[in-house]
């Protein structure tokens, strides 16, 4: 109980003494360096989202597609396990496409297995 007691005392110490140091800008520009915040490669939430474009052609071995996400575009690869294209029977053009996509993802997990 003591050794966390010290622990405690020690980091608001440091704590206390660190404050200052928050406002001097070449503190601020070396631990900038460390920044936590989230890059644009990520996690999306689960869901479903618009599909703009497909690639022709495998790239790497995938189809690559560009989807739209919150007002943005982005592309990603169809990896079988992560990701899918589901067809939408709304669009002629877009439910063929869609069909072939997923019949080429269905052969390539048929191949895998």
């Amino acid at each position: 109980m003591l050794g966390f007691g010290l622990l405690f005392f020690g980091m608001n110490m440091m704590s206390h003494e660190l404050k200052s140091l928050a406002k001097l800008p070449e503190f601020v520009r070396v631990f900038s360096v460390f920044d936590c915040a989230p890059s644009a490669a990520g996690y999306l939430p689960l869901g479903s989202y618009p599909v703009t474009q497909i690639t022709k052609e495998k790239y790497n071995g995938y189809d690559w597609v560009v989807f739209e996400y919150n007002g943005g575009q982005y592309w990603t690869a169809l990896i079988g396990d992560r990701n899918r294209l589901e067809r939408d029977d709304t669009t002629n053009d877009c439910s063929r496409q869609l069909a072939e996509a997923n019949a080429k993802i269905a052969a390539a997990k048929a191949a895998l297995e």
